[in-house]
């Protein structure tokens, strides 16, 4: 598949999140469970979803296992979140961006083309990566869309 990446100004977003070290294993169900809690307590109380639902990617995988923030945008935060969550924001700014369409386990290949066209165009990654997902439970597989957005920066131009 051919990825088209561009870069774009990201949003800073009000995220309700939950932070995991999860098994590769586990990771899928521990998503759906999260995304469900999340959407759930928004609801409860009135709060309006402010976007998608996207993870941040900070380790992985170390082994089987993976470091993510499953965060799930809101309009604004409220007191009290459910027991492992947090309210956050999450700082937006310089990122390269792609849209993968098809099944999760053929992301890889957006990555490395995110990555690749950040070394060719002079950019350092700088944070984690987050994966948006555009698509509803349940999509068939080769129709899920899913867009990327990594956190760059450009790298100072030596001066003589």
């Amino acid at each position: 598949m051919q990825y088209e990446v561009s870069l774009k100004e990201a949003e800073t977003q009000v995220v309700l999140k939950r932070h995991v070290d999860v098994e590769q294993v586990d990771l899928g169900s521990t998503i759906g469970t999260s995304f469900q809690e999340e959407y759930g307590f928004l609801g409860s109380k009135g709060i309006e979803a402010a976007g998608p639902p996207f993870l941040m990617y900070h380790h992985g995988p170390e082994g089987s296992r993976w470091e993510v923030d499953i965060c799930a945008p809101a309009a604004h935060a409220a007191p009290n979140p459910p027991a492992g969550y947090t309210f956050d924001t999450v700082v937006g700014g310089l990122a390269a961006t792609t849209l993968h369409r098809g099944p999760y386990e053929t992301i890889g290949a957006a990555y490395d083309a995110v990555a690749e066209w950040i070394k060719e165009h002079g950019l350092v990654a700088s944070g984690p990566v987050r994966e948006i997902y555009l698509s509803e439970p349940g999509t068939v597989p080769d129709e899920i869309e899913t867009i990327l957005e990594w956190p760059v920066h450009r790298v100072p131009v030596p001066t003589a």
